[in-house]
């Protein structure tokens, strides 16, 4: 079963420090999205959403760590 993690907060403890500076980058995103699914299951959702460029499809780069 996968959850959602849409929390803009910091990333738990338990987290690699890696993992964190991942996170605090992809909070960053300006334009598209990233949905991230860690090993524990849980997805997280980055950036505002949207196309990239005019005339292009909206869709999400997934990945799964």
């Amino acid at each position: 079963m996968t959850s959602l993690d849409t929390t803009i907060s910091a990333a738990p403890a338990r987290v690699p420090t890696a993992m964190r500076f991942l996170f605090a980058l992809l909070q960053r995103l300006e334009t598209g999205s990233v949905e991230l699914t860690t090993p524990d299951g849980v997805l997280r959702r980055f950036g505002p959403g949207g196309a990239p460029a005019p005339h292009a499809k909206a869709v999400p780069a997934v990945l799964y760590v």
